[in-house]
């Protein structure tokens, strides 16, 4: 379940980012350096998500708290 809930707020992550990257794109003046920064962010997040492993607890836990602070402050930002 532990690994589930983390691959979960990775992805939301990823909603976040991509919802962010969209905003951005399409703004009256996008700031190229962070679209840029945000599909790094994206390519992290991926990167993050392939690499847990199911049997590493220390690791989801770790990715669990990481991602799931990342995605207050993304949601914050968003609104």
């Amino acid at each position: 379940m532990a690994y589930e809930t983390a691959q979960e707020a990775i992805n939301e992550v990823i909603g976040c980012y991509i919802a962010a990257l969209n905003l951005e794109r399409h703004s009256a003046d996008p700031d190229q350096v962070r679209i840029e920064d945000l599909r790094a962010e994206i390519v992290a997040c991926v990167q993050d998500q392939r690499a847990l492993n199911p049997r590493d607890r220390p690791a989801i836990a770790a990715s669990r708290d990481k991602y799931s602070r990342l995605l207050a402050e993304l949601r914050a930002e968003l609104q």
